[in-house]
């Protein structure tokens, strides 16, 4: 089933403190808030750390580079804090939001039960192959120096990763569930005139409250994931400005090695940010125009 994934994000997702620890959502605890507060002051340290080190790389950029890299760490930064604290905040619309996906969990779709655990593998191992990668190359030119710059990074764009992926979970679980209404809908349409008005009725009040409980999931998905998904966006866009700068500059002078890394970094912020999310969010809405459009045809047909 759907939530076998999601209860697998969850799980990961509570080491960063940016999801509920379970589908069970429970008022927090005291360990869950001060591991949140924990988290919160890892990244601050973290981040102030990761500046201090960098401060002499900071100094080189020109001005509107200068200002460029600072609203990009300070974005990713506030993306980091912003989702501990909806995972902290937010657990009564996650205890909505599940219970609204358990109410229409009837009719969904039946998936292998290691699909889940595939999907989520998959993802990681290019994640982490690219991040491999990075490190050997800058490792070698950089030394130790360049984890005390970096280090703090990869945590913060794995909390990104993760938010995608909970993002895509959560969509396809409303897709598989609009599918569910759509297809009832195209089935009972052509038995309309064989019914008798009371089950017409009683049929349309159904659809009526799957299409409200519908509604107000799609109204808590935004609330929960609004504003991380702006910081995301901006932080990634900046990342991949920033990295086609170097890849102009390197090309004036000829050094295809640094052109080839920044490349790679375009590409672990794409698959970490922006690319990702669209991906995710084009695939969902593709699924759900031809399921839209396989009721139409068959309602059409009967």
């Amino acid at each position: 089933m759907d939530f076998q994934q999601l209860r697998l994000v969850f799980r990961v997702g509570k080491i960063f403190a940016i999801t509920p620890p379970s589908l069970e959502i429970k008022n927090q605890t005291t360990n869950q808030k001060y591991y949140s507060c924990f988290m919160i002051v890892f990244y601050t340290v973290g981040v102030l750390v990761s500046s201090y080190c960098r401060k002499s790389y900071y100094l080189q950029h020109i001005h509107i580079k200068f200002a460029i890299q600072i609203i990009l760490d300070s974005s990713l930064y506030v993306f980091n804090i912003c989702t501990v604290l909806i995972a902290l905040n937010k657990r009564s619309q996650w205890f909505i939001l599940i219970k609204n996906f358990k109410i229409m969990q009837e009719g969904s779709e039946k998936v292998n039960n290691k699909s889940h655990l595939l999907k989520f593998a998959i993802s990681n191992f290019f994640f982490w192959g690219i991040v491999l990668h990075i490190t050997y190359t800058f490792t070698s030119l950089m030394g130790v120096d360049f984890f005390k710059m970096f280090t703090i990074q990869y945590v913060q764009i794995y909390a990104q990763f993760l938010h995608n992926f909970l993002i895509y979970t959560v969509l396809n679980m409303l897709r598989v569930r609009y599918r569910a209404v759509t297809l009832a809908l195209s089935k009972e349409v052509c038995l309309v005139t064989k019914l008798e008005r009371r089950s017409v009725a009683s049929f349309l009040n159904k659809i009526k409250y799957d299409v409200c409980i519908l509604k107000e999931s799609v109204d808590i998905f935004n609330n929960i994931f609004g504003w991380p998904n702006l910081l995301i966006i901006l932080s990634a866009s900046l990342q991949i400005l920033l990295s086609f700068d170097y890849i102009f500059q390197e090309s004036l002078i000829g050094d295809f090695e640094r052109i080839v890394e920044n490349i790679v970094i375009i590409f672990l912020f794409c698959v970490s940010g922006v690319i990702l999310f669209y991906i995710f969010l084009i695939i969902i809405l593709v699924r759900c125009n031809f399921q839209h459009s396989v009721g139409r045809f068959d309602s059409a047909r009967s």
